[in-house]
């Protein structure tokens, strides 16, 4: 079991060379991984680094892309049919994309505290969100965050949202704040996708 306690952080890096040039990191795979409140599991500006990525336009300014278009970025990516996203966000022209944390998990998902996988902000062309993918048997998130958004910065371009994926193959208690937003920015990055399946 994975557990992260208040004031821990546990960061996933990615690797911009699996996936054809896409970008990944390494699935986690435990019986239990809880997120305490006060604790991060994130790969945050850990994408691809700044003016890179399948999603990036070279245009001087411009937001990183990947499941949203950032701010006169270049085109989206990953799956958006029967989604499966394990790809990174791109950088902006001066900010890194989002990381991605892809969970395999035979029983309990507990997340009171922040999942986050955001693209870089506040800097001149900003990093698009990445991939946050849990499978889950039991999902207990009523407190906690999960978010894969694009960097944010007035009058620069803002990243475009990632891709979110949660499967509870039991039951499902959604985190307040599930997002996949746009980054605010001129232009502002269009938003991602988020996508919840429960089965039965």
């Amino acid at each position: 079991d994975i557990t992260v306690q208040s004031g821990g952080t546990l960061e996933i890096d990615g690797d911009e060379y699996l996936n054809s040039g896409n970008g990944g990191a390494a699935t986690i795979n435990d019986a239990n991984i809880s997120i305490d409140s006060g604790g991060y599991l994130k790969a945050d500006g850990l994408g691809f680094v700044k003016a890179k990525g399948p999603g990036y336009s070279g245009t001087e300014y411009s937001g990183g892309s990947h499941g949203g278009v950032g701010g006169n970025g270049g085109a989206s990516y990953g799956a958006t049919s029967s989604p499966n996203p394990v790809y990174l966000g791109s950088g902006g022209n001066a900010g890194a994309g989002g990381g991605a944390l892809i969970l395999n998990i035979s029983n309990t998902f507990t997340n009171a505290g922040t999942t986050s996988a955001n693209g870089v902000g506040n800097v001149n062309g900003n990093g698009a969100g990445g991939t946050i993918n849990i499978i889950a048997s039991t999902f207990n998130c009523s407190s906690g965050t999960i978010t894969a958004n694009g960097g944010v910065k007035a009058g620069r371009g803002g990243g475009g949202g990632g891709r979110i994926v949660l499967r509870a193959l039991s039951s499902y208690i959604g985190p307040p704040i599930l997002t996949a937003n746009g980054g605010a920015g001129t232009p502002a990055g269009t938003n991602g996708s988020a996508y919840i399946n429960k089965t039965p």
